[in-house]
């Protein structure tokens, strides 16, 4: 028997009506990928059949038999809390898809976007065995492999495998299917807001990445309560959320892993800016095993900074730090901190450059200038401009 290192098990939210205006149509469609080890996969089966046989009186696990009981619903997430897993979410917006695109027809809806998401999840994790619910007719999910197998050849992901499972028979699909229902109360407008920030506190710690599809280079709605505090602090929020969605939509399907991590990261950065808090950081500590649990396994603080965070600021992305962490800037007042931090770190390294300099310069009476010996013109004239400032 094949070995894989992760399972995923997928289910959905919402349906495939493009009509959201009309009663009873979902204005979201969620896919859910519960991601468990293989290490954890009895643990975690066993702990789901626990909870559905104590809260269910033996039957589903079911998003739509809790509905908007969120009392019910906040008790039942604070129990899977307790076992090992984690989610991954795409969250389609069906007002933003374009009516006459091929979308429009359930089955091509169903390919397109079940492929973005096992496209991401090989990507991130090679060893990997995907497990959906089952759609419709025996002839669909046939139909559904062999696409699959078209556009994602074996021989690019070897160890990967794809199949169906009846959701009655397998209790973490269960699982997926509460975990998309369960975050619709927090994306989808069309649910009621009653008791969602509460949802989200029960489900943040079980939920890696939330992708929302097609990218939405727009300003996303406040949190509640919050509000930006001028037009100039409005204007910050949007370039920085933009350019950090423009970067996601750009790199999303790269296979080179650092950008995935970077992709990985940036993902999380919005995703903690729009149903978090925007005006807190996020810590390092939780941005390092976000990405170890989504593949990175051996990544330390070093290689965080140097090649998650400082090339995304390379590729354009504007992101804030401090003590406390990083987070996309929503106000000026960020920005200030961001330059602030740097000239910390800037200013003291040409102060040092400059005292070497002068010491060598007066050591070798002129003829030893340590600026001769760098290759960047623009540092050449950065760390000149700044000495002749200095005296």
């Amino acid at each position: 028997m094949a070995s894989w290192t992760h399972h995923a098990f997928v289910d959905a939210y919402g349906d495939t009506g493009l009509k959201t205006e009309k009663e009873g149509t979902s204005v979201f469609f969620i896919i859910a990928a519960v991601l468990v080890r293989q290490h954890s996969l009895d643990g975690v089966r066993a702990g789901v059949e626990r909870i559905r046989s104590a809260r269910f009186g033996g039957g589903e696990l079911k998003s739509k038999k809790v509905g908007g009981d969120a009392e019910r619903r906040i008790e039942i997430l604070e129990e899977l809390a307790g076992l090992d897993f984690r989610v991954h979410a795409d969250a389609i917006d069906k007002r933003e898809i374009d009516p006459d695109s091929g979308l429009i027809y359930k089955r091509s809806f169903l390919k397109f976007l079940h492929r973005q998401l096992y496209r991401k999840l090989v990507l991130a994790f090679p060893d990997i065995r995907i497990v959906a619910d089952e759609h419709g007719s025996e002839e669909f999910m046939r139909g559904f492999r062999a696409y699959m197998g078209k556009r994602n050849p074996p021989d690019l992901f070897p160890r990967a495998a794809f199949d169906f499972a009846d959701s009655e028979r397998e209790p973490l699909v269960q699982l997926a299917d509460f975990m998309a229902g369960s975050l619709a109360h927090v994306i989808d407008p069309g649910k009621s807001p009653a008791g969602s920030q509460r949802i989200l506190n029960a489900v943040r710690e079980k939920v890696l990445t939330v992708d929302e599809w097609p990218p939405q280079r727009r300003l996303y709605s406040q949190v509640p309560g919050e509000t930006a505090a001028s037009p100039l602090d409005s204007l910050v929020q949007r370039v920085c959320l933009n350019r950090a969605l423009v970067f996601i939509e750009e790199n999303q399907n790269s296979a080179d892993p650092q950008i995935r991590y970077q992709v990985s990261a940036i993902r999380y950065l919005v995703l903690y800016s729009r149903f978090e808090d925007p005006e807190r950081y996020v810590p390092t500590k939780l941005l390092l095993r976000i990405l170890r649990e989504g593949g990175a396994r051996s990544m330390n603080e070093q290689f965080f900074r140097s090649s998650v965070i400082a090339k995304l600021r390379d590729a354009g992305v504007i992101i804030s730090s401090g003590p406390n962490g990083y987070k996309l800037p929503v106000s000026a007042a960020d920005l200030a901190a961001f330059v602030n931090t740097s000239c910390g770190i800037i200013l003291p390294m040409l102060d040092r450059l400059k005292r070497a300099r002068d010491q060598l310069l007066l050591a070798s009476e002129g003829e030893l200038d340590i600026l001769d010996h760098i290759e960047s013109l623009e540092l050449k004239q950065l760390c000149k401009d700044a000495h002749e400032r200095a005296g």
